[in-house]
């Protein structure tokens, strides 16, 4: 069956789990990062080495030949940095339980590419709606768990928060998926065409969005 997906769908992952982007090019924070912003140097730290261990998913953009085993190896470093922010803490807690959805976020976008017949495209995309639902449901939870920090200055805030145009990839992705499943049950040509364009523009309009290196740069000058 041809191709259902564009390519490069993992620039939306660390917006699904609210933060992403060490590598060479990303300065590194300055000396008691975090205090001057309300974050904390604590807590400053600990969710930099999330940003930071993210800026390797840049390179999945737009790459082909996606390979499964290489992706979980690069995945490991910001899984682990997730797993070691606090679960006692409202903000850290929120942060660190979108993490696990990074691997299935790719690995279903993979299924649904290579989906060979009806039935089986079907159970992928209905499979990936419903994580791309999880997805935006921790991305606002991750929003409001910012919003209720006191002490954190705007522009930290910000930072933090999930750009609105994220949302609108969200809803972009799951309308065309749903377009996708209609016209795989009509077998209509012209139903399909029109799935592969709405989500055509749904991957266009994700290509829009900031890369996890500029948001690891944001975080380090708005959050230290």
């Amino acid at each position: 069956m041809r191709a259902l997906l564009p390519a490069g769908l993992v620039i939306i992952v660390c917006l699904g789990v609210g933060a992403c982007g060490d590598e060479p090019g990303v300065a590194p924070p300055k000396p008691g990062a975090g205090r001057d912003s309300g974050l904390g140097v604590k807590r400053f730290a600990e969710l930099d080495s999330v940003f930071a261990a993210a800026v390797a998913f840049d390179a999945y953009q737009d790459r082909r030949g996606f390979s499964s085993a290489k992706f979980r190896a690069d995945a490991k470093p910001l899984l682990e940095a997730c797993d070691a922010l606090a679960e006692d803490d409202t903000l850290m807690r929120a942060m660190r339980n979108g993490c696990p959805l990074i691997a299935e976020f790719v690995e279903r976008g993979t299924t649904v590419r290579t989906c060979d017949s009806s039935g089986a495209c079907l159970r992928s995309m209905r499979s990936y709606r419903r994580l791309v639902r999880r997805l935006r449901a921790v991305s606002r939870r991750s929003d409001r768990a910012v919003a209720a920090e006191p002490k954190l200055a705007p522009e930290c805030r910000q930072a933090m928060t999930t750009p609105s145009q994220a949302y609108a990839v969200f809803d972009a992705y799951d309308s065309a998926m749903l377009l996708m499943q209609r016209a795989l049950r009509s077998g209509s040509s012209a139903a399909f065409g029109s799935a592969q364009g709405r989500l055509a523009v749904a991957g266009k309009a994700s290509k829009t969005l900031s890369s996890n290196r500029t948001r690891a740069e944001r975080f380090r000058s708005d959050c230290g």
